[in-house]
């Protein structure tokens, strides 16, 4: 007796046949096999539809960039303007002097305006850019400030500070007149000057 033999007169074929319901319970697991296998096909198709759908608008955004003229003076210019502006930003040695230099700041420029003043240094991320690296230093300012000079701490970080700004605020005036300030100060690496 060969093998099939041997599998058609063995008991578990003989069960199959006489059980119906062995037979439709094994007809949907294949079905739902079957389902679940195109299912991850079609899923896997369209992943890969997506993935060259990207690629595509890529290469037209690439074919298009490369049709145009690159004007050599502008980006120029653009370079001149960000040299300017690094200007402004203060030189630091290291992170540790970053966060110095910002606890120094923050009290030179307002914590004359404010009493009961505590400041916290939150911390300070390395950022790089441009080949240049650069500290955010973050300090939780708090205290009570009266009303009358809320307009001058916020001209310390108005959109002509390119190096501050403020992350979060809290003020109650007219109640305790507490305010609660998370500023952000930007320094560059003194090397990279």
């Amino acid at each position: 007796m060969n093998f099939l033999d041997t599998l058609k007169n063995s008991q578990l074929v003989t069960e199959y046949k006489k059980n119906k319901r062995l037979q439709w319970m094994i007809l949907g697991i294949a079905v739902i096999i079957v389902v679940s296998a195109i299912k991850r096909i079609a899923d896997d198709l369209s992943e890969y539809k997506e993935e060259a759908k990207s690629q595509l608008e890529l290469l037209s955004r690439l074919n298009q960039s490369a049709k145009e003229n690159f004007d050599m003076q502008t980006f120029e210019d653009i370079a001149k303007q960000a040299e300017q502006k690094m200007l402004e930003f203060s030189s630091v040695a290291s992170a540790s002097v970053a966060e110095a230099q910002g606890l120094e700041d923050v009290d030179e420029k307002i914590g004359g305006l404010l009493k009961r003043k505590r400041l916290n240094l939150i911390g300070s991320d390395e950022l790089r850019f441009g080949g240049r690296t650069f500290w955010s230093v973050r300090i939780e300012i708090s205290g009570q400030l009266v009303e009358s000079d809320f307009i001058q701490i916020a001209s310390f970080f108005d959109n002509t500070q390119l190096t501050t700004r403020i992350a979060s605020m809290q003020y109650s005036p007219k109640t305790s007149n507490s305010i609660s300030l998370v500023v952000d100060l930007i320094f560059k690496r003194a090397s990279d000057a």
